[in-house]
């Protein structure tokens, strides 16, 4: 197997998306022959490109629902590299991916797809709904993978995927720092509190506090991403981790910055659970099961490089804090 050299992003535009096609852009300068597209499910007349370090990707508006139009984009450019960077409701996993996939398959210069994984492992968190709803690609994929690996198989194309597991986003716990350039702290992501909110001094941990929280900064994932469709060879799991740290021990760390005590309070696990009803909406609903996830200690940790431990180095959690909160 080869490197990747036409890679199509689906869900290109999107906060996360945008960071990794950002990053293949780049990797431009130093591997020239890369073709890139994005695929979304619009194009604004105005940006009709995504254009970063001096390269230019094609934005091209797809319908997540015609797996015959999605083929069709991807034969027209003979992309071998399918990477989703989808995410939304449920219907986002059960339909668009999948179809993403079936069109990818059809294709016969495809050899790699990756799944919208970035985050956690979607197959050890078992109390977030939508996480559970990433599981069935990956079965898919794994059987897609046998298949064309058998003898007699026929395929011609040797077929590799990867999940890319790089736990939360750092980038959130500089939510409201007071640097005067504090805004650059989120990259494409939007300013979101999760567990921590260091401008008012609080913190609300689930459980007791020794859960391990597995952090990586946005734009590490996005270099990690890139480099990785370098490789010769795509192992079936492949994890940037930042920081790994128990929750309290990120308050103590928090409160040496800062100088202050944090004000600390301990959710129970029940708590968490009467504040999910019905009447929650989907993106509460997220954060209520990811407080779920973290108190039962769900993110589970490896450190699967795969190679890319001396291309990529991640900024660590204290050197993140310290440059935006000390």
């Amino acid at each position: 197997m080869s490197p990747s050299q036409r890679i199509a992003v689906a869900g290109g535009t999107g906060r996360i998306g945008l960071h990794i096609v950002e990053s293949l852009l780049s990797l431009k300068s130093t591997v020239p022959s890369l073709h890139i597209i994005v695929l979304s499910r619009s194009v604004k007349p105005e940006k009709s490109d995504i254009t970063f370090a001096g390269s230019s990707a094609p934005i091209i508006a797809v319908d997540y629902n015609d797996t015959s139009g999605i083929e069709s984009i991807l034969r027209e450019h003979n992309i071998d590299t399918v990477i989703s960077a989808l995410f939304g409701d449920v219907e986002v996993f059960d339909v668009a991916q999948q179809n993403v996939l079936t069109a990818a398959l059809n294709v016969p210069t495809i050899r790699r797809f990756s799944p919208s994984e970035l985050s956690v492992d979607s197959e050890t968190a078992d109390s977030v709904t939508i996480y559970v709803k990433k599981r069935p690609i990956l079965q898919r994929l794994r059987e897609v993978k046998a298949a064309r690996s058998g003898s007699g198989s026929g395929s011609g194309v040797h077929f590799e995927y990867t999940k890319f597991v790089t736990g939360v986003i750092m980038n959130y716990l500089a939510s409201g720092n007071p640097k005067s350039s504090g805004e650059d702290a989120h990259g494409h992501m939007f300013a979101h509190k999760l567990v921590f909110d260091f401008e008012n001094g609080t913190a609300e941990i689930p459980g007791d506090g020794q859960a391990l929280l597995w952090t990586s900064r946005i734009q590490d994932m996005g270099e990690f991403i890139a480099h990785a469709t370098q490789l010769d060879v795509w192992p079936e799991q492949m994890d940037l981790v930042g920081d790994v740290r128990s929750m309290n021990e990120i308050r103590d760390l928090a409160e040496e910055i800062l100088g202050k005590k944090l004000q600390v309070t301990y959710i129970s696990e029940e708590t968490i659970q009467s504040k999910l009803d019905p009447s929650a909406t989907p993106l509460a609903k997220i954060g209520l099961e990811g407080r779920l996830s973290f108190g039962r200690g769900e993110m589970k940790r490896s450190e699967t490089y795969a190679g890319l431990k001396d291309v990529v180095k991640p900024v660590g959690l204290e050197e993140f804090l310290r440059m935006w909160w000390g």
